[in-house]
């Protein structure tokens, strides 16, 4: 199958035919008529546009995974085992209810 050119990092775009040109500009929903130096122009502003959004994008995720560790580290362990919690019972909760049930039988038998 066709490999785009994209693929190949140290490729100049200047070096794209215009037929691929015009495929990685409609790929990115941008015009893809006129003429090759226009074509060129345009690829290479969306792909720093892409690059530059990826950026942001990427900083927006470290920053917020940041003030959750942050978030997380200020509160006690005990809180933490809630926080993570799924919302099932605990161990204490289990052996309690064990205990009361296997009271309960004791009582029941006698």
């Amino acid at each position: 199958g066709y490999t785009p050119r994209m693929s190949k990092k140290k490729e100049s775009i200047d070096q794209f035919t215009v037929m691929e040109l015009r495929e990685e500009l409609k790929k990115r929903g941008i015009k893809t008529s006129g003429l090759k130096k226009d074509l060129v122009s345009r690829l290479k502003k969306a792909i720093k546009k892409e690059k530059s959004d990826k950026r942001k994008k990427d900083k927006a995720k470290r920053k917020s995974k940041n003030a959750e560790e942050q978030e997380l580290s200020s509160i006690s362990s005990s809180e933490k085992r809630e926080f993570t919690d799924l919302g099932g019972p605990s161990k204490e909760d289990i052996n309690c209810l064990l205990y009361t049930s296997d009271a309960a039988d004791e009582e029941d038998s006698v």
